[in-house]
């Protein structure tokens, strides 16, 4: 029963400091000029073929780190990924940590805007 109580817990501190929205209102935050930390969820790879400007990349499989790369916990933190599951199970993950502002905007391949590519080979 410990257990129970202890979910239902969680899953009210995850609801009270992370929200899920879309890229629409991402785009609209981004655009903003507020000060933020955008977070792409995806692979590097995936992150180096392209991903939104002065965004920073925390692959779902290395969410152990994020302390490391974040540190003010009421900072508004945007996530992404290319999938729901994927960026809302990381915003979750953050919430969880104690960050009280953390908004999944959901999908990349929704995004229309400034996209920063990394080019191995300059041509």
């Amino acid at each position: 029963m410990f257990n129970f109580f202890k979910r239902k817990k969680e899953k009210e501190k995850v609801k009270a400091n992370y929200i899920g929205s879309d890229m629409t209102y991402g785009m609209t935050v981004i655009n903003s000029g507020e000060n933020i930390v955008i977070i792409d969820a995806r692979t590097k790879e995936e992150y180096n073929l392209g991903h939104i400007k002065n965004s920073i990349n925390i692959p779902l499989s290395e969410k152990e780190n994020i302390n490391e790369k974040l540190k003010d916990k009421t900072q508004k933190i945007l996530v992404y990924a290319d999938d729901i599951k994927t960026s809302s199970e990381l915003s979750a993950y953050i919430a969880l940590g104690g960050f009280t502002n953390v908004i999944d905007i959901g999908k990349f391949s929704e995004y229309i805007g400034e996209i920063e590519k990394w080019l191995e080979y300059q041509i």
